[in-house]
């Protein structure tokens, strides 16, 4: 079983409650606030730069957030909105997209691979088309079937594993499929290729993040850690606050746990580095 060596804190007076992992880096991304997003490096935790929102937003309340694999560009959603978020981490540019009003809000299922593809909660397929986001009516639409990629072959031939779960995040290195189960009863890993790692649970998770054979589940007041059919606690809340996120980031040839939690009075977000270190 992993153990887990405290490394380092950082501390936001803002209010956090998302954790992405910036695909190709050594980085972190969260929320900032309403207003924009911060990357953070890790495992130090310093905060590297911060890009705002256009100031016409004055509130997006981010629900889905999709990276690509390179790291360059990403995607947020809100419930809100009638509109997505692309920002351009090279450019650091903010730009809307349209969405349509047949979309269901979107999960963390997609791939970039000939072209942004994006799955909602009704199992629908999206592609982004210039300034809006546009059904798929089938496989071989537009840029798909012949000319597809290798990449975007093997995603699609795993989709029938992910029947019954929801993707609630890729994988870092996108291997896989981080889920939750319709009725909410299981979560874990589901890789391309492979064994999944599924646990019951109460429908309290809110998390779920891997390393090897390894789960760590983020639920409010603990982080459980699951092994060989085994669950043990990790770690457990202190008093003043509460888990929101977990994700695993390898950095400076190690492995990190990384753990998102708020102060009770959601005054102070606390991002917290473990590494994972293997038990003799």
């Amino acid at each position: 079983m992993l153990a887990l060596k405290p490394h380092h804190e950082s501390r936001f007076q803002e209010d956090m409650y998302k954790l992405q992992v910036r695909s190709g880096y050594s980085q972190l991304m969260l929320n900032s606030g309403y207003t924009g997003v911060r990357i953070v490096s890790c495992p130090s935790g310093e905060s590297l730069e911060r890009i705002a929102f256009p100031e016409t937003i004055e509130n997006f309340t981010l629900d889905a957030w999709l990276v690509s694999p390179d790291g360059r560009t990403s995607y947020l959603f809100s419930r809100d909105e009638t509109f997505a978020l692309e920002i351009d981490f090279q450019s650091k540019a903010v730009r809307k997209i349209s969405l349509s009003p047949q979309m269901a809000p979107p999960t963390g299922l997609c791939w970039f691979t000939p072209g942004l593809r994006i799955w909602d909660q009704h199992r629908n397929e999206w592609r982004l088309d210039h300034e809006r986001f546009m059904p798929v009516k089938d496989e071989k639409d537009e840029k798909d079937g012949a000319q597809a990629e290798e990449k975007t072959r093997r995603f699609r031939q795993a989709l029938s594993r992910l029947a019954g779960f929801t993707v609630l995040k890729m994988s870092a290195r996108w291997q896989g499929f981080y889920v939750l189960s319709d009725d909410g009863g299981r979560i874990g890993y589901i890789p391309l290729n492979g064994d999944a790692l599924l646990i019951s649970q109460d429908g309290s998770a809110i998390d779920v993040a891997h390393h090897e054979d390894e789960l760590f589940v983020c639920f409010e007041n603990e982080i459980a850690q699951y092994a060989g059919g085994n669950r043990s606690t990790a770690l457990k809340a202190r008093p003043d606050e509460f888990f929101l996120a977990v994700q695993i980031l390898e950095a400076e040839e190690a492995a990190y746990l990384c753990v998102l939690a708020s102060t009770q009075d959601q005054a102070t977000s606390i991002l917290k580095f473990y590494q994972l270190l293997r038990q003799p």
